[in-house]
């Protein structure tokens, strides 16, 4: 894509664009080489193009309901799916049944995090409240004929990122970008080559029921861990001897939640992570004096390193982003039964390597946990090491023990004081095929909710991935009106 800017603006460009701007940034253009594109507008119901959401003010925030309210903070440019574990409780007299999210309803922010688009999905029979979402929120129709899943594909794409971008005034605190999407243009195949639209949306389909599979996976897990550490202990005060041992002064690894949490392990059978057979060791440095001449692109290379940054780890155990690396020397890679734990910034996501199948390396943020002797290690041990600590993550402890301001530092002399509960081999075992459990024969390019059902989390990291690559490539070929056959596609997947 080329951003084109016009050489002279006139009145006349000025009030039909309703922007009231002297700022060229306001009147660029983004250019494809698809003739074939439409306003968004076009695409959507002419009775209701949209739902704009509405504010309920603090005062309607409680402790506790049913009634829930979806803010810009829970709708994401790196998820697909609306976050509703942090959406906000409300009074029940506040809640708008005009503004009711429906299952499958497309949301996108038009203030602060502008053109981030996500979908909401709701399992009815795990979740039985109701949501409504923010004033700095709009829920997109649809008409009846335009799938909703190519329709998020193309919000969620940098062309219509870019566009809006462009259009909406810069300058202000809170951004603002009314109703400017509606005027951005997206591209369409022709009539000849409707054919990809069904793949586009099942490849986004099955992105989005994965990101949600994978989201209760890891609540199931970390469910385990609550039930056995759900003890009743004496937590003591704080010693000046304990500050002696310990040689630190952080105020939040004396703090109640953390004291409580080392007592229940305390009061059952617990182990080092030495015990168990593991050790730790830093990310490489990538800086260009170490790994000389190189390449980054978001963009799948055939012979390229995936580089995978500990701070692109999600909430919900996948990895958010992949970045591949071309560099003449050779680098090492995370191997299987390695644990890649995020040391700095955002401290304390993990991911597992559980198959040789995927190889990645990582940055100097990055601790590698890894077995001391890998013939001795098996894979239930390094999920269990990797989920115990991302569920610490979860309840706040890794936060309070970590040093340092900007998200904190958990640097590998802080590791002693660790500790890790006895499970039974069953419990591991359950554990386990939450994380790791192939799916038989899952063709991305087929929506398989059955599949989905049954696959581990780092499975849907895997086909996550290749269906964001192969979105990417196909609208990449559709900008640029250069759309492949199928099977081109299909060989992509293999």
């Amino acid at each position: 894509m080329n951003i084109l800017k016009p050489s002279s603006i006139s009145l006349k460009d000025m009030l039909e664009e309703k922007h009231l701007s002297l700022s060229p940034q306001n009147y660029r253009k983004i250019a494809i080489k698809n003739p074939h594109v439409v306003k968004i507008s076009d695409l959507l119901d002419e009775n209701s193009k949209y739902n704009k959401g509405t504010e309920v003010g603090g005062k309607s925030y409680v402790e506790f309901s049913t009634y829930k309210f979806i803010r810009n903070s829970n709708v994401s440019k790196l998820s697909n799916i609306v976050d509703l574990k942090n959406s906000l409780s409300i009074k029940p007299n506040d809640f708008s049944v005009a503004l009711k999210l429906n299952n499958e309803d497309i949301l996108l922010a038009t203030d602060a995090n502008i053109s981030d688009t996500n979908l909401f999905i709701q399992d009815s029979e795990l979740d039985s409240n109701e949501y409504m979402f923010s004033s700095g929120l709009v829920r997109v129709n649809p008409r009846s004929d335009i799938d909703k899943f190519f329709l998020l594909s193309l919000l969620k794409d940098d062309y219509f990122k870019e566009q809006l971008e462009a259009m909406t005034p810069k300058g202000s605190t809170i951004r603002h970008s009314k109703d400017f999407f509606l005027k951005c243009l997206v591209p369409i195949p022709s009539d000849e080559q409707m054919w990809i639209v069904p793949i586009i949306s099942n490849l986004m389909k099955n992105i989005c029921y994965m990101e949600a599979h994978s989201s209760i996976s890891m609540d199931k897990i970390f469910s385990y861990y609550e039930n056995i550490l759900n003890l009743e202990v004496e937590v003591k005060e704080t010693r000046i001897s304990s500050l002696l041992s310990t040689n630190r002064l952080d105020a939040g690894l004396y703090s109640y939640d953390v004291k409580r949490f080392f007592a229940r392990l305390n009061s059952i059978e617990s182990y080092s992570l030495k015990d168990l057979g593991y050790k730790i060791r830093r990310g490489v440095n990538l800086a260009k004096r170490d790994l000389g001449r190189s390449l980054k692109t978001d963009v799948y290379r055939k012979n390229y390193y995936r580089l995978v940054y500990p701070s692109d780890i999600s909430e919900n155990g996948y990895i958010n982003k992949i970045t591949y690396l071309g560099t003449a020397s050779k680098i090492w890679f995370l191997e299987e039964k390695d644990i890649l734990f995020s040391a700095e910034g955002n401290v304390g996501k993990t991911f597992t390597i559980c198959d040789a199948n995927i190889r990645f390396t990582t940055n100097f943020h990055g601790i590698i946990i890894t077995p001391i002797t890998k013939e001795a290690a098996n894979i239930e041990d390094s999920i269990f090491i990797s989920t115990f600590l991302f569920y610490m993550k979860k309840i706040g402890i890794i936060d309070k023990i970590s040093v340092g301001g900007q998200g904190g530092s958990f640097a590998t002399n802080y590791w002693d004081i660790l500790q890790f509960p006895e499970l039974s081999n069953s419990i591991k075992q359950s554990i386990s095929i939450l994380y790791h459990n192939p799916a038989n024969d899952f063709n991305p390019i087929k929506f398989n909710s059955a599949a989905i059902q049954t696959m581990g989390v780092y499975q849907i990291n895997e086909m996550r991935i290749v269906c964001l690559s192969l979105i990417t490539s196909i609208l990449t070929d559709l900008k640029n009106n250069k759309l492949q056959n199928e099977i081109h596609y299909a060989n992509f997947i293999s």
